[in-house]
């Protein structure tokens, strides 16, 4: 599923695989699938993105233009293609998983997804929710920092430096 999303975005196989195999692959290892069939799957994922719409790959610029048909009709036209390239390679991946007998993730194992997401994400400080006494903590330990500033070494060495002077 991430694949057919980013390479519908890109367009290339290549980055598609690399972007987002990094995160598939290790994951479909840690359930159970084998690192050979792991690395297949995401190729396989991440080639149908010459397939899929809206960018897939310059070829559909190119195939608009020659055939003198609007850039829309050749996505439209191959929209079907693609969603049928997705299912069989679902209905593949789903074969094969069985063959080795890895079964559902347990739902025990799923965190929710309000609780996940927001421990996953690194949100930007003003988008988190945070406990008022979590802010307040959080000031008073820059209040302390403040009123008590560490010195590099070289400022020390300054310091002392002229110190000796006087």
């Amino acid at each position: 599923m991430a694949s057919s999303l980013f390479g519908s975005i890109s367009g290339i196989a290549a980055a598609s695989a690399l972007a987002v195999g990094v995160v598939t692959i290790p994951l479909m290892k840690k359930s159970g699938i084998p690192a050979r069939l792991a690395a297949a799957i995401e190729a396989c994922a991440s080639n149908g993105a010459q397939l899929m719409p809206p960018v897939m790959g310059a070829v559909a610029f190119v195939m608009a233009d020659f055939l003198q048909v609007p850039y829309r009709e050749v996505a439209l036209a191959a929209l079907l293609p693609s969603i049928l390239y997705y299912t069989a390679l679902f209905i593949q991946c789903d074969l094969e998983t069985a063959r080795y007998g890895i079964g559902r993730v347990d739902t025990s194992d799923i965190p929710p997804m309000r609780t996940g997401a927001r421990e996953r994400l690194d949100l930007p400080r003003a988008l988190r929710r945070r406990r008022r006494r979590d802010v307040l903590a959080e000031l008073g330990a820059r209040a302390r920092r403040r009123r008590s500033p560490r010195r590099s070494s070289s400022a020390w060495a300054c310091s002392s430096a002229t110190a000796a002077r006087a």
